[in-house]
């Protein structure tokens, strides 16, 4: 795997776990762009060959660090819920 395969791979794996999240929670926390997620999936899955690497990195760089605190506030939401 070449330095941008890499992180086009874990951003598959990404999208691929939005793409199993219920419908109910991506209602109920609408400031993520859940479908950009599973977009970007689709198009490194079935259009591999005319992936812009210069998003590629952008997002893997700029936009997961963000999505992942983004993403640990729903979780923490969630841990907080049930210890009631």
């Amino acid at each position: 795997m070449t330095c941008s395969a890499a992180p086009c791979f874990k951003l598959t794996i990404i999208g691929e776990a939005t793409a199993q999240l219920s419908a109910a929670l991506r209602r109920q926390h609408t400031a993520l762009p859940w479908a950009d997620i599973v977009a970007f999936r689709n198009i490194a899955v079935h259009a591999y060959f005319s992936i812009d690497w210069t998003i590629v990195w952008h997002t893997a760089a700029q936009d997961v660090p963000t999505l992942r605190t983004q993403v640990q506030r729903i979780l923490d939401g969630m841990d907080a819920g049930s210890n009631q």
